[in-house]
């Protein structure tokens, strides 16, 4: 759920889904103004161009498929229509809800997610940018496997908000990614982009292991990922950076397995935790929260670099 993904770009061709706008009942979420939801589009499943796809973006799970559910163009959004979007992509059949946003605490967008991991979907949320106004909802609810971002030397990005919301960290400095510029193309910052890496990441779980819960992929991210900070979970890294290769290959214990001091202090249907500058925000009017672009984001104040 997001501003839209603008279809026609040749890194999306055939990627994209007929979706629905929730602000406008006779679109069907496949354009974009604002530029955010292509972005995260590109960064989840875009599938490059031209011969061998070798030009373009490819993203973390080029195979995947968009179901864009739009729910603002002028960055805000409330909870019912944010609780509507989830519904829809409910209904449809998403395996992966990217929430690349900030809000406040809001029971009925609390609800839909209780709802949506009920349904077995795979929930992703950004843990915020720092110094920007909007809140850190949903990345704050226990049910959601919240993404900090880290730079390119692996460190925790000065932007991410951290704390004990935080489960896995992953890119989220300097991403290439698709765009509506003239040239077609963003480098972009903020924790929207780590979290969209990460959904990329569920995704291409889901698919090799299309048997595993919710749960389970969730459990198999935490833990494989590459343990960083004190050692340990950590309230800057989570469990650690995000480790795809081991995530999709490593011979994970199932979740059952875990220690049972663990599980006891798990969320329910989520993993155990353990011991051109641009902003493009989305703002959830009356005390709001959840976005989900199936499967791409939108992040309050998210500041994106532009460059043409």
């Amino acid at each position: 759920m997001d501003s839209g993904v603008d279809a026609d770009h040749p890194d999306l061709a055939d990627a994209v889904l007929r979706g629905t706008d929730v602000l406008d009942s006779g679109d069907d979420g496949r354009s974009d103004v604002n530029g955010h939801g292509t972005a995260m589009a590109g960064v989840i499943a875009g599938r490059g161009h031209g011969r061998g796809h070798q030009n373009g973006i490819l993203g973390i799970a080029p195979g995947a498929k968009i179901l864009p559910v739009r729910i603002t163009g002028d960055a805000q959004a409330s909870g019912t229509e944010v609780a509507d979007a989830l519904a829809f992509a409910r209904a449809h059949g998403a395996r992966v809800a990217n929430m690349s946003f900030g809000g406040a605490d809001d029971s009925t967008v609390h609800d839909a997610i209780k709802a949506a991991l009920a349904d077995d979907m795979v929930l992703v949320a950004s843990s915020g940018n720092r110094d920007e106004a909007g809140g850190q909802y949903p990345g704050r609810y226990p049910e959601v496997l919240t993404v900090g971002a880290v730079d390119r030397a692996g460190k925790i990005a000065d932007l991410s908000v951290t704390g004990p919301q935080v489960d896995l960290v992953a890119p989220g400095v300097d991403i290439a990614t698709t765009g509506i510029t003239d040239s077609g193309y963003y480098q972009s910052s903020g924790t929207s982009h780590a979290a969209a890496v990460v959904s990329g990441a569920a995704a291409l779980v889901r698919a090799k292991f299309p048997d595993l819960s919710a749960a389970e992929v969730v459990h198999r991210l935490t833990a494989t990922a590459t343990d960083a900070g004190a050692p340990g979970r950590d309230d800057t890294y989570g469990y650690g950076r995000l480790n795809l290769v081991k995530a999709l290959t490593a011979d994970v214990p199932p979740l059952a397995d875990a220690p049972a001091s663990a599980r006891a202090d798990a969320p329910v249907g989520v993993a155990p935790r353990k011991p051109v500058k641009r902003v493009s925000p989305l703002v959830f009017a009356g005390g709001a929260a959840v976005v989900v672009l199936l499967i791409g984001g939108l992040l309050v104040g998210l500041m994106l670099r532009r460059r043409r």
